[in-house]
This record gives structure tokens, sequence and C-alpha cells, in this order.
């Protein structure tokens, strides 16, 4: 298929995928891939998404109202934009289980790639999904 750009821009096109991604999103899948990363996670029950949004609800949108019923809409809206998968073990998709997908970490990793972070120069380096090592984000002055 990827030899033929017509089909596939054609296959886009038909299946009408798009990215939509707000502040709120992406901060949230941010917290995602931070926890997994820190606590060697490959997924999460969906009552940690919950707790997760209403976390980054109270640092992006404090005063949100119904914190919970906006991070199950946020959940499908991103399951449904394939940036959160079911889990899938053993050909049986457990009930509430998600893990990011490959097109949420390397969003994620973009963004953070870039975030001027404050405090110290080691604060700066984070690490890669699944790869055991860290890269150093570029230098671009915003950290000290």
């Amino acid at each position: 298929m990827l030899s033929d750009p017509r089909r596939l821009i054609a296959a886009l096109a038909r299946d009408r995928i798009n990215l939509d991604l707000k502040t709120l999103d992406l901060c949230f899948l941010a917290g995602l891939y931070l926890r997994a990363d820190r606590a060697s996670l490959a997924s999460f029950e969906e009552e940690v998404l919950i707790d997760m949004f209403e976390q980054t609800c109270e640092v992006v949108d404090p005063g949100a109202e119904r914190p919970r019923k906006r991070a199950t809409h946020a959940i499908q809206r991103l399951h449904d934009q394939r940036m959160l998968a079911r889990v899938d073990g053993a050909g049986i998709v457990r009930s509430g289980e998600y893990t990011l997908t490959r097109l949420a970490a390397a969003v994620v990793e973009y963004f953070l790639a870039d975030c001027p972070c404050p405090g110290s120069r080691a604060r700066c380096t984070w690490p890669l999904a699944g790869a055991g090592a860290h890269r150093p984000r570029p230098a671009h002055g915003r950290c000290s």
C-alpha cells in the first residue's frame, strides 16, 4: 500500500482520519507516558486513566466541572484517534485496560523534547519509551 501514495491518501480520506488534540489531551497523555516510564507499566486500568485525567484537569483546567465524566469522554476520544489502545492479551481484550500507542508516545516524546522545563540540567533528560536508555534533550537555552 505504501508503494501507491494515491491509494494511501484515498484510504485515509475514506476513513476520515484526523487528530484533534487539545492542551488537556496532550498533558494527559504526557502524564500517562511519564507514569508508565517511572513505574515500568505496560498498561493502565481505566480507573488509573480517570485518576490521571482528574489530576491533569486540576493543573490545566482548575475548577472544571465533572472531571470524571470529561475523563470518560477523553478516553473514548483518544481511543478513537488511535492514541490509546485496549490491551489485548492472548487474543482476549481485557475490559478497562489501555496502553499508549506508538503514535501517542511519539507525539508526547516530541513535545517533551522541547519542553521548557524549570530546574537543573539533569531534569532536561527524558526517557525514550521502551529503549531502556535516556536521551539528552537538545540545549534550547530555556533550561539551566
